[in-house]
């Protein structure tokens, strides 16, 4: 039989090892930040090219539309900006994800109110 205290200990150790785990991984995910123009409201495209370095920075045109140089190769966190504040896209148009046929990440596209 296992000696009673160091078996109690190790199992505390161990839940406080896979906790630790789960908040650095958590906390490990890229954030890419969007830059909307003070006034819109609307679709926002973004589209990536060919770089391979991902852009975690992108402002929007008035159009709603902008370039990445690179794309992340999973998705990422978005924190959309306007005027200073952060906004959250509209439930109904989350952000989705485009790939190309050949599982390259291509853009992004959602709807902010």
């Amino acid at each position: 039989m296992p000696d009673r205290p160091l078996y109690f200990l190790t199992m505390k150790m161990g839940r406080w090892y896979l906790l630790c785990c789960i908040f650095l991984l958590a906390g490990c995910r890229e954030t890419m930040t969007v830059n909307l123009p003070a006034d819109f409201h609307g679709g926002v495209l973004i589209s990536c090219g060919p770089g391979q370095t991902p852009e975690l920075t992108v402002t929007v045109d008035e159009k709603g539309l902008a370039n990445a140089e690179g794309c992340p190769q999973k998705p990422v966190r978005l924190r959309i900006v306007r005027a200073g504040v952060e906004v959250h896209p509209l439930a109904t148009n989350p952000p989705m994800w485009n790939r190309t046929d050949a599982g390259v990440m291509a853009g992004i596209d959602f709807v902010v109110p």
